[in-house]
């Protein structure tokens, strides 16, 4: 199927762009953006509850890039001395709304690294329609497969200095 109707910057297939885009994402590594396209914006890391998380001396990076209608994002926090974590589950904010339709062509995984262990959790999220928000969640341990718990406070580790979150996807802007 040709998208040129709905997508009309395409002159390919919606897989070959998607596939393209995505390989784009996935050269996005822990400490280093490559390519010039990514573009720094300002995200914001939120909880669902109050008082809410505040990096303080942490770190915090989020690049973008876009191409049509399609986004592609990579977000690195990284947890500093003086960082307070807050309480509910945790998101970051997109640079753009995603599309307000039911087909879903949001990509985007992700990693907690527990620095003082070495262990990393594998992260997957949910972004909604009309959205600017990423969702951070775990599948629990132990639980029926695709049962997610939010990445809070003490999940999957209790926070401290060094830890990392990382996020990067893709999906369909709204614009």
């Amino acid at each position: 199927m040709r998208l040129n109707k709905l997508y009309p910057y395409a002159d390919k297939t919606f897989d070959q762009e998607f596939s393209q885009l995505y390989q784009v994402v996935n050269n996005i590594d822990s400490q280093n953006f490559r390519g010039e396209p990514f573009i720094t914006y300002t995200s914001s890391w939120v909880s669902a509850a109050n008082p809410q998380p505040v990096l303080n001396n942490g770190t915090f990076v989020a690049k973008y890039m876009r191409h049509g209608r399609f986004s592609a994002f990579g977000i690195i926090l990284t947890m500093g001395a003086a960082t307070t974590f807050g309480t509910g589950t945790y998101n970051f904010t997109l640079p753009t709304l995603t599309a307000n339709n039911t087909l879903r062509w949001d990509r985007c995984e992700g990693r907690v690294l527990d620095a003082s262990t070495g262990n990393e959790y594998i992260v997957f999220t949910r972004i909604g329609p009309n959205s600017n928000v990423v969702a951070l969640n775990l599948v629990a341990t132990g639980a029926v497969y695709g049962t997610p718990v939010g990445v809070d406070p003490v999940t999957p580790v209790a926070w401290a200095v060094n830890d990392v979150i990382s996020v990067s996807g893709i999906y369909e802007s709204a614009t």
